[in-house]
């Protein structure tokens, strides 16, 4: 059993006191960066069932969004996604540099974001991924957040000899005094502990790429290539192939990356998850246009534990093609981990400031 007063207990309190203040500072406006830009993606998708509200659906062929895709793709040829309607979201969704763009079926905007909140919302991308310091923030940024975890781990240690006296009534803090807001920050703390450790180490998987596909990789390919006999003549045509691939499967989303060298573009066509229908898109048929020599085959089922968390990800960091309900937890994840941070710094910067009075 672990001694309230015991040495080791005394050095981890010191530990997480001090190296959480110093990380406490750039984590704060991690964590704030991130409730902004999960909060966004809620409000993007309560505006979306707004919006779709009372609108008859008419769900698309596979010749239509065949259509569509080249369509929507030659007038907005710098967008990078395309996501086609549903029951609960009747209209075309498009990312470009902008931000996101809603389309009814005669190519319409029927909304789209403002130039106002598309600044705003790059700015919190890039504060959030390395406070404008580029690959040196970045580094900056996955270092503090293995440093989170290995507080936030060292928190729930120091709660073991003391959760007796821990009470539901002590999540809000009754005054601004030290005492008051350490029972807070111990009580909420537990409450963040697992949403928050898996933020900070998919974060650092997402800056520490090369590292997290070694440990992660099998070491084999799992996905299956397939050559094209008959090479596409349009965008069109190349959506169509890939729709024959898997008849039964509805087709969600098309991703596309431009490709280099004059080598047309990469489309990645996701289609609803076998097994994992919660899972939006992640089987999926990648081929490149013009030049298509090939197509490459994933399916999420078929993966192992290791690769599915590989491709989890980065979904499980932003909410990206999760649930609505999964976004919305994050985003009260991040705005909860910000008042526990945000009083934690003050309380601690404050009682250091009247110990030097």
């Amino acid at each position: 059993m672990i001694k309230k007063s015991s040495p080791a207990i005394k050095l981890m309190r010191w530990v997480h006191q001090w190296l959480g203040l110093i990380a406490g500072i750039l984590l704060f406006f991690a964590v704030v960066t991130a409730t902004y830009l999960a909060g966004n993606g809620v409000v993007s998708g309560i505006s979306r069932t707004f919006v779709s509200s009372g609108v008859p659906v008419e769900m698309l062929s596979a010749q239509e969004k065949a259509v569509y895709t080249q369509q929507l793709f030659e007038k907005y040829p710098k967008a990078k996604s395309l996501t086609f309607p549903t029951e609960s979201v009747p209209y075309f969704e498009m990312f470009k540099s902008g931000g996101r763009v809603l389309i009814d079926k005669n190519l319409e905007v029927i909304d789209s974001a403002s130039p106002t909140s598309s600044s705003i919302r790059r700015f919190m991308f890039f504060m959030h991924r390395n406070f404008f310091l580029s690959k040196v923030g970045a580094q900056i940024n996955a270092t503090m957040s293995i440093i989170t975890v290995a507080l936030s781990v060292i928190g729930v240690i120091l709660l073991i000899p003391i959760w007796r006296s821990i009470k539901l009534k002590h999540a809000v803090p009754k005054n601004t005094k030290r005492a008051s807001l350490i029972r807070s920050h111990q009580l909420l703390g537990l409450f963040i502990f697992v949403p928050l450790v898996v933020a900070a180490l998919t974060g650092a998987a997402l800056t520490w790429r090369d590292t997290t596909n070694t440990l992660l990789s099998s070491g084999v390919n799992f996905t299956d290539k397939k050559r094209v006999q008959n090479t596409p003549t349009s965008v069109e045509s190349t959506a169509i192939l890939v729709q024959q691939q898997w008849p039964d499967k509805a087709l969600l989303n098309v991703f596309k990356r431009g490709a280099r060298r004059g080598n047309g573009a990469a489309y990645t066509f996701r289609f609803e998850t076998s097994g994992f229908k919660w899972l939006d898109g992640f089987d999926t048929i990648s081929v490149s246009y013009p030049r298509v020599p090939n197509m490459t085959f994933s399916e999420f089922a078929s993966l192992p534990i290791n690769e599915q968390i590989r491709g989890l990800i980065r979904s499980l960091h932003d909410g990206l093609r999760m649930p609505l309900g999964y976004e919305v937890w994050l985003f009260l994840t991040m705005l909860l981990s910000s008042h526990v941070i945000g009083a934690s710094v003050f309380s601690f910067t404050h009682s250091l400031v009247k110990k030097r009075r």
